[in-house]
């Protein structure tokens, strides 16, 4: 019984509160929001998941992921913003938007070039019989000590 009582005040204060605020809300409000999550469902959605399959197949993963971002991103900027803003407005968050998606795609290009040209030839093993140290360069630490501290000491200065 008390569920029912407890019930019964929530929907009266619920519906006191929608009364209160319906003077103040348009049609034009009502229908964008009750209109923008069917156009999403029907429109949006299936559009930019059937452009991320597609891609996901003519693109490398890197560039897919990011262009599907880009278009989930700009297809719910575009609902949301569209009744909204101007067409100015919008263009430019969406350029905004595609920057970003470039800019992140070029940079990981760039730096995935950077890191393999500056890698170092990986190290020969030779094997645990022939003396060498467990990192697999083949030469132990007590044969060059002056060497390995030089390098040490360049190794923490480059990480202060």
């Amino acid at each position: 019984m008390t569920r029912w009582v407890i019930g019964a005040i929530g929907v009266a204060c619920g519906l006191w509160g929608a009364s209160l605020a319906l003077p103040l809300v348009s049609w034009s409000f009502v229908t964008w929001l009750l209109g923008g999550p069917i156009v999403h469902d029907v429109l949006v959605a299936p559009l930019v998941g059937g452009i991320g399959l597609l891609l996901a197949q003519a693109c490398p993963p890197h560039w897919a992921r990011l262009i599907a971002g880009g278009l989930a991103t700009s297809g719910i900027l575009a609902l949301i913003a569209a009744p909204l803003a101007n067409g100015t407005g919008l263009l430019v968050a969406l350029g905004v938007v595609w920057l970003v998606v470039a800019a992140a795609g070029l940079g990981r290009v760039g730096l995935g070039r950077k890191n393999s040209a500056n890698r170092p030839e990986p190290a020969q093993h030779h094997g645990s019989d022939d003396g060498g140290d467990r990192c697999g360069s083949g030469v132990e630490h007590s044969e060059h000590p002056d060497r390995h501290a030089e390098q040490d000491g360049q190794n923490q200065q480059g990480l202060s």
